[in-house]
């Protein structure tokens, strides 16, 4: 009988998989993943393709000792019962040792983590001789594993050689290894194709090729369909935007980092689309990667380059992809439910894309070998990161230009230069700008009569502040702190003025109904249809990017960024001649929630606003003034300390975009009732049919837990849902009493 990789499923039908065809397809197809990013690295390029290679032949060394065998043999659905990656790691330590050879140093970090993660590699060094990265726990014969596997290591190596008498990876004489994004792109070669081949026979999802960028042509339809916009348009908004565009797609591609403070409605969602192409012209780059503060601007985008940069026969569902939020799963039939990022053009989070640059897990890294030769914009950079992230996340990025071929481009209408800030970069490195500074005057001389800044003094209470919104010439947007006071504001006003002057608009909604929303919001923004007398109640998701138009703005205060980004989507075309922006403050009480998140970041406002600054001028001055008020130690010590000390853990953990832990809640009845039955989804359903919550707040209101078998640490929302206020709906009846018992009862 020829040895097993993974175990029979006879009730569906899938037989055993033998051993050798599993190492064959990892062995080949990690060591393609490797070599297709390899081409944009000199300088880590031939280490990480013979590591890979290393790693992908060994990795499951262990799966052939005989206890192992006998449940892979059998149909029983129990843990193999001797650490299968511990053969894998001994044999490529002791290959290290005989040749002095890294790659094979690096490929048994691989093995080791590509179940259970990236160690921290310094306390594993630090080991008595021979156990580092071994296992020591105790065995069936009470015995530690490690000597179990070293006693057995030869038989089992002659076994796979049996098997497999012609794979031989190939070797690298490389000595320039000690560097944590290395680790983190092979993991994440390796972690892809024994996933992949994994979800193939469990036929859980498809093999596939991922199609071409094909930018050249992609570019040709962005030029025509920017052209069909403007085409019998000669008003000077119009003519700014052609001049933007032109300047964006012909600017110089050699600086692989630049910065983009092109304004509000000047076209940068083309125009930067037409920069990033070009440098991938230029530099024969594979992928474009957007990545963006909120879902909803995602969706927005999604539909634009659905619009512009699809070619004759393409599904836009393969060419243009949306990647949301967070719903990763290590377990081997939910596997098929992580978004890869193998599309040629990917629109992602902030949260998303910075901390898988930060992961150490094998289901967080997986998509990551495909960064390398992309072409990346991080757009309404200002809102991507909280400031304490910014050093280590700054330092990933040059590393990505300079070590991975990425070409990066970092813009905002309200530009925060933190590469400026010696706490971030203490070279403070000058960034080319992608827009020629006349360009770049003309659109914020069209800027300064559009909006005026005001602020209220004294805070309001709920009521207070509902009352005097309404007395506004509409259509008003409102804009509060959290989700919670989003949605007890939205259902005050609702009650008091009418549901029909009200919209809510936050993550409280799954991003089906964000989207739902959105689309009302447009149509009764229809200059056309004299709509005037709602507010739009939301939170931030729709302060920066969104293509909106109110006549007056409202925000509670946060930071300067976040007021300069509400005036984006007031009077937005100088429509209304000119409008106001008011900042305000609310008093505690009626649901009201605090964000300590923007604690800082309002105060350094409220001296804005007494200093007469408050401008996109200022930006970088009030970051700089948040940072030092609020870090007057090191910025970035505790998360450089761990990096450098290749601590993949504490690094993982340190660098939260958002500081608590959040989970996935799947909230759509039609996802639930798929899940329970374990019927065939995609990850974009799941993703459309779900939220992300803080863990906190997922037990506090006491959701169930793991009930989908196959989707460990996935939580079912089972209290009332509406398509108004989201799972608020049942959220604030919990928050005013808590003694409200859960419900299955969906309200759709």
């Amino acid at each position: 009988m020829p040895p097993y990789a993974h175990s029979a499923r006879p009730k569906r039908g899938i037989p055993t998989q033998e051993y050798a065809d599993h190492i064959r397809a990892v062995f080949r197809e990690a060591g393609e993943r490797a070599r297709r990013a390899a081409k944009y690295s000199t300088r880590f390029g031939a280490i990480l393709e013979s590591a890979v290679e290393h790693a992908g032949l060994w990795h499951d060394l262990g799966k052939l000792d005989p206890a192992n065998q006998a449940v892979l043999g059998s149909v029983s659905r129990d843990r193999l019962p001797i650490n299968h990656c511990d053969a894998g790691v001994a044999q490529l330590m002791r290959e290290a040792e005989a040749t002095g050879s890294l790659s094979r140093l690096l490929a048994a970090v691989m093995v080791f983590a590509h179940h259970i993660g990236l160690p921290n590699c310094a306390s594993e060094w630090e080991r008595p001789a021979g156990q580092g990265l071994r296992d020591e726990k105790l065995g069936p014969e009470g015995v530690p594993l490690y000597l179990r596997t070293d006693a057995a290591l030869d038989e089992l190596v002659r076994h796979h050689r049996k098997v497999l008498p012609t794979e031989k990876a190939i070797e690298s004489n490389a000595a320039d290894w000690s560097f944590p994004p290395l680790f983190r792109v092979a993991l994440s070669c390796l972690v892809d194709a024994d996933h992949a081949d994994t979800a193939f026979h469990y036929r859980d999802a498809p093999l596939f090729d991922d199609p071409p960028l094909r930018a050249a042509e992609r570019l040709a339809s962005l030029d025509q369909y920017v052209r069909d916009l403007g085409k019998d348009k000669i008003d000077s908004r119009n003519k700014l935007r052609q001049e933007v565009y032109i300047a964006c797609r012909d600017a110089n591609t050699v600086t692989p980092l630049i910065e983009c403070d092109s304004p509000v409605g000047t076209g940068k969602t083309t125009a930067v689309m037409a920069h990033l192409l070009r440098a991938a012209v230029d530099k024969n780059l594979r992928r474009i990667i957007v990545v963006q503060p909120f879902t909803n601007i995602i969706n927005q985008s999604i539909k634009v380059y659905r619009s512009c940069l699809m070619l004759r026969g393409e599904d836009p569902n393969e060419i243009v992809v949306p990647h949301h939020h967070k719903a990763e799963f290590d377990s081997v039939h939910a596997r098929q439910f992580t978004a890869l990022w193998h599309a040629p053009v990917v629109v992602t989070t902030a949260v998303q894309f910075f901390e898988t640059l930060a992961d150490n897990r094998p289901a967080g890294l997986r998509k990551l070998h495909q960064l390398p030769g992309s072409a990346v914009f991080i757009d309404e950079s200002h809102a991507a990161l909280p400031a304490k992230l910014w050093p280590r996340a700054w330092d990933w990025l040059k590393q990505l230009t300079r070590d991975w071929g990425c070409h990066v481009v970092l813009g905002s209408g309200s530009l925060n230069r933190v590469w400026q800030l010696p706490e971030v970069d203490p070279e403070t490195p000058y960034l080319p700008p992608l827009i020629h500074p006349t360009i770049g005057a003309a659109a914020a001389d069209a800027e300064k009569d559009r909006v005026s800044f005001k602020t209220r003094d004294e805070p309001l209470r709920l009521s207070e502040l509902a009352d005097w919104v309404a007395d506004h010439v509409g259509p008003r947007l409102l804009i509060v702190n959290t989700v919670q006071t989003a949605a007890a504001l939205a259902r005050y006003m609702a009650t008091k003025f009418g549901r029909c002057k009200v919209e809510h608009l936050s993550t409280a909604l799954i991003p089906d109904d964000r989207e739902k929303t959105l689309k009302i919001v447009r149509v009764r923004l229809d200059p056309i249809k004299g709509d005037t007398n709602w507010t739009l109640v939301a939170t931030s998701c729709v302060e920066a990017g969104v293509d909106i138009s109110f006549r007056v703005g409202f925000r509670e205060r946060a930071g300067l960024n976040s007021l300069l980004q509400i005036a984006g989507r007031v009077n937005r075309g100088s429509e209304f001649g000119s409008a106001d922006v008011w900042d305000f403050r609310l008093a505690a009480g009626e649901l009201v929630a605090s964000n300590p998140g923007v604690k800082d970041a309002a105060e350094v406002l409220g001296q804005f606003f007494a200093m007469n600054r408050v401008s996109p001028d200022a930006c970088t001055d009030a970051l700089k003034m948040e940072i030092r008020m609020k870090y007057a130690a090191d910025l970035n010590a505790e998360l450089a300390k761990a990096e450098n000390a290749m601590d993949f853990p504490e690094v993982e953990k340190c660098f939260r975009v958002i500081d608590e832990e959040t989970v996935a809640v799947v909230v759509d009845k039609k996802i639930i009732d798929n899940l329970m039955q374990a019927r065939k989804m995609t990850w974009q359903d799941l993703q459309g049919g779900s939220v992300n919550l803080y863990r906190k707040r997922a037990e506090k209101f006491q959701l169930p837990v793991n009930e989908f078998k196959a989707f460990p640490g996935l939580y079912r929302w089972n209290r009332e849902y509406d398509e108004f206020l989201g799972y608020m709906e049942g959220g604030l009846k919990w928050l005013e009493d808590p003694s409200t018992p859960s419900t299955d009862v969906f309200i759709w």
